[in-house]
Formats: structure tokens, sequence, C-alpha cells
């Protein structure tokens, strides 16, 4: 029963943050793209296979709003990662794993614009008590920033 009240959880949390776009989130970094939704997505998932990554899942939330019924604007999570780096960072503080493998986030905003969002890794050190200047965590944000700029169309 919990499993399939999931989709509409993840559905819900989304929608009602929604009307929120216009306030910075803490910790998150937001980048606008030049492209649209499936441009970005597809940039994204490029970005992620040119750095040998492992795509673990694409969540289309909106399609899962869909199915319960309810209203998103295109929102779609992208899971990956790499086990060298993720180990190595488990190894520091094995609930990180809590946070990995990484998710970017792409959603359409209520005026249409595309972004790409992902959780700063200083923020994800302060989590989990690791210190934002070890050599996994700089590695982790610098891959994040080139993921995201590439997938927003600014291609470092």
């Amino acid at each position: 029963m919990l499993l399939k009240l999931l989709p509409f959880a993840a559905a819900l949390v989304l929608a009602s943050g929604a009307s929120a776009q216009s306030r910075d989130v803490v910790d998150v970094i937001q980048i606008q793209s030049s492209g649209t939704m499936a441009q970005t997505v597809e940039r994204l998932e490029h970005a992620i296979d040119e750095r040998h990554l492992s795509i673990v899942a694409v969540i289309h939330h909106a399609d899962a709003a869909r199915n319960a019924g309810l209203a998103l604007r295109p929102t779609t999570l992208v899971i990956f990662g790499n086990p060298m780096l993720g180990t190595r960072i488990m190894q520091m503080s094995q609930v990180a794993g809590l946070s990995l493998p990484i998710k970017m986030l792409v959603w359409q905003d209520a005026s249409k614009r595309v972004w790409v969002g992902y959780t700063a890794s200083e923020a994800f050190a302060r989590r989990y008590a690791l210190a934002p200047d070890s050599l996994p965590i700089r590695a982790m944000g610098g891959a994040l920033g080139a993921i995201a700029a590439e997938a927003a169309g600014n291609r470092p």
C-alpha cells in the first residue's frame, strides 16, 4: 500500500512547493536553462554520460501526478552517480548514503522558464558533518556545477 501512495505523495509535495518558485530555495543551486524542458533533460543526460557517470533513474514527476489525477508542471528528476566518488564520501560519513546517488531536478515554472537545480555541495557537506573543502566534496561540487551549466545550455 505504501508503494502505491509514493507517487501521490511525491506529486503532492512538489505541487505544494510549485507556487514558491519566485523565492530562493536555501541550499539549492538553481540555474535557468536556455532550452525547452526536453532539450534540458536531454543535455543533462548527455552531460552525465559524457563524464562516464551512471544514470540510476529518471523520474517524470508530472506523469506520476497525472496518473494520480493531479496536475503538475513538467518536472523531471535525474538520479545519477559515480560509485568511486560516492563510496569515498560514504567512507567519510556512511549516512551520506541517504543523499546518494546525486539528484538533479529539471522543472518548468509558471512563467514557462526551465530550471536545473541541485543541492549545493556545501549544504551536502554540512548535512553530513563533512569538511566542505575535502577533496571528494570539492570534486562533487565541481562536477555538479559543470553538469548543471551544460544542461542549462551554458557549457563551461
